[in-house]
């Protein structure tokens, strides 16, 4: 292996664990209900309420915004992830919502699993996809000039 190319993987591997270590902190420090880790917590122990839809943005990828009551509060969310198509939600609407009972702002319409799945895969997706056009922009400095 050529200095060159050791020096690109050096630089790569770098800039990736950096990436890594940044999205993690994101991650940590995001709102609960961004986190792997909270997903992870649902996974493990939920109870579930009613949510009651209270307004529709069907022209932002068909997001709903819930509340439910949980511990005598009123809690608040948003989803995308309803077995309905938005047009065909109305406020008012009544559906299921996973949450941790520790923390009831922590909370989805997916099943728990999924949700953990889902997300642990968007994590993944983003740091490989990252990663990859460090991968690319590093080689650039490397190639050879004509």
């Amino acid at each position: 292996m050529n200095h060159s190319v050791a020096k690109y993987a050096l630089e790569a591997l770098i800039a990736g664990a950096l990436f890594a270590v940044i999205w993690i902190a994101f991650n940590i420090i995001a709102k609960p209900d961004d986190r792997i880790g909270g997903y992870r917590q649902l996974v493990e122990q939920h109870a579930t309420a009613e949510a009651r839809a209270t307004a529709t943005h069907c022209d932002d990828h068909g997001r709903v915004n819930y509340s439910f009551e949980a511990q005598g509060k009123t809690f608040v969310g948003e989803t995308y992830w309803l077995a309905q198509p938005c047009d065909s939600i109305r406020p008012g609407i009544i559906f299921p919502v996973n949450y941790a009972p520790s923390d009831p702002a922590l909370n989805t319409t997916m099943e728990p699993e999924e949700a953990y799945s889902f997300h642990l895969s968007q994590l993944f997706f983003n740091v490989l996809w990252v990663a990859g056009i460090v991968f690319l922009l590093v080689g650039w400095r490397f190639r050879k000039k004509a």
